[in-house]
């Protein structure tokens, strides 16, 4: 008869949590992630002291060391799950082919500050998730999402607030910008940043707040959870509304269509889209300031930049068409960080785009066609493990909340992560959860 050692603890099941103290640390780590994610842009521009800039660059990396105190700070107790374990080997693999790419892009050229974000927001994001992954098993995730529900709130109403503003106003404002000559705008409307430094966080803002809405809303029945639920989705579409982002209220729509097709009638929510489609067709109506100009609104904004801009296939074709300029130009990448906007305003003070706008033609550029085959694995091989373990899944509320991780993960792989900030301290606490809810409780490996 063998006798286990009296300091070795192992959870065999999802359902067994270990001491509550860990699982409320855990908790408020994670909420934590999602808070400097949607606020240090905010801290940035309005609160910190511009001439020390150390202070700035540490808000701009706060949500990538909070994701990085989980596993420092609470211990792991649950082995590696199923999906945790098949995902290792494409983890591997693909940054095998990242760092090949990185070193052979370095050749042509290098930057420190750059090349260490692309570090952060391409390597470093998955190794986190994979490493937090058991120790977020044990958080209150409902309590997660319920933060992420109020906190998305905040960038809303900012957002509305800006879309009203002149360009000159103070809450306008872009981070590093001493003038508001680099502020956005079309149809006469200041392009809204909300909380966040630029604008693409109002993007990566609209899929979180949805995420989030509809997740807690498949999670519990609770009637505070649902409203809650409910504020999260109108909060989310309204960043990408006031942000005059055609991707974001197109990703927004994409993640109701997986609800309602693929888990469930939600009348609430069904409801809401027809209120929405009726107040669409009565404040698009072009109401004539004057002979030429029109009055823009929320809603209209981004339908008419839509119909007077390029479609979504031409959007399409321009990304094919940079892909395969950059994968002919510069198969090897023409310097590691060199590409990173981010990078290059620590560096010399500005931020100017110096490759290609598209995300996966800029990766080509940044670490060559084998870096860009190791971050490919690295994503469709997450997928391919979720969506495994979701198939393999009794129908329950955390089998719904899964399927909506993988669509939302899905929209932020094919839009940027490498090179946005924001989308990158989003998606990998993002695909943590969702390996978390994925975990079948049956013991594979050791955990540290």
């Amino acid at each position: 008869m063998s006798v286990r050692p009296a300091n070795v603890r192992t959870i065999y099941h999802f359902e067994a949590l270990p001491h509550q103290r860990w699982s409320r640390l855990t908790t408020t780590l994670l909420i934590a992630v999602f808070f400097s994610g949607i606020f240090e842009g905010a801290a940035r521009k309005w609160l910190l002291p511009t001439e020390i800039p150390e202070v700035s660059y540490i808000a701009y990396l706060s949500k990538f060391i909070a994701f990085w105190l989980i596993y420092l700070a609470v211990p792991a107790s649950a082995p590696l799950s199923r999906s945790l374990y098949e995902w290792r080997r494409y983890l591997l693999a693909g940054l095998v082919m990242l760092l090949s790419g990185a070193l052979l892009s370095a050749f042509s050229g290098f930057s420190v500050a750059g090349g260490f974000l692309t570090v952060v927001m391409v390597a470093a994001g998955p190794v986190l998730a994979y490493l937090a992954t058991p120790i977020i098993r044990m958080a209150n995730l409902r309590q997660v999402l319920q933060w992420i529900a109020v906190m998305s709130l905040f960038p809303a109403v900012l957002g509305l607030i800006q879309f009203e503003l002149p360009v000159t106003h103070v809450l306008n404002k872009y981070v590093g910008d001493s003038g508001w000559t680099a502020v956005i705008t079309d149809l006469g409307r200041v392009r809204a940043t909300g909380t966040f430094s630029f604008i693409s966080g109002m993007t990566a803002m609209t899929v979180l707040g949805v995420w989030s809405g509809m997740s807690l809303r498949a999670l519990s029945a609770k009637a505070r959870d649902q409203s809650l639920g409910l504020f999260a989705v109108v909060a989310g579409f309204t960043s990408g509304f006031a942000a005059l982002s055609r991707s974001a209220v197109f990703m927004g729509l994409a993640l109701v269509a997986v609800r309602l097709l693929f888990v469930g009638r939600d009348r609430q929510l069904l409801i809401l889209i027809v209120v929405g489609m009726l107040g669409y067709g009565y404040l698009s109506v072009d109401r004539p300031t004057s002979q030429v100009e029109l009055k823009v609104t929320l809603v209209s904004g981004v339908f008419i930049r839509q119909s007077r801009s390029d479609s979504v296939l031409d959007r399409f074709g321009s990304w094919a068409t940079q892909l395969s300029d950059a994968i002919d130009t510069v198969p090897l990448g023409n310097g590691f960080g060199v590409n990173q906007i981010g990078g290059r305003a620590v560096e010399t003070g500005r931020r100017v785009l110096v490759s290609y706008e598209a995300e996966l033609a800029r990766l080509v550029a940044e670490v060559g066609v084998p870096g860009v085959l190791g971050v490919l694995v690295i994503r469709i091989g997450l997928l391919l493990v979720l969506f495994h373990a979701w198939r393999g899944m009794v129908n329950s509320p955390v089998r719904d909340a899964l399927l909506l991780s993988i669509a939302a993960l899905s929209l932020f792989f094919v839009s940027n992560t490498a090179f946005n900030h924001v989308a990158a301290g989003f998606v990998w606490p993002i695909a943590a959860i969702a390996l978390a809810w994925a975990s079948n409780g049956k013991k594979v490996g050791a955990s540290r």
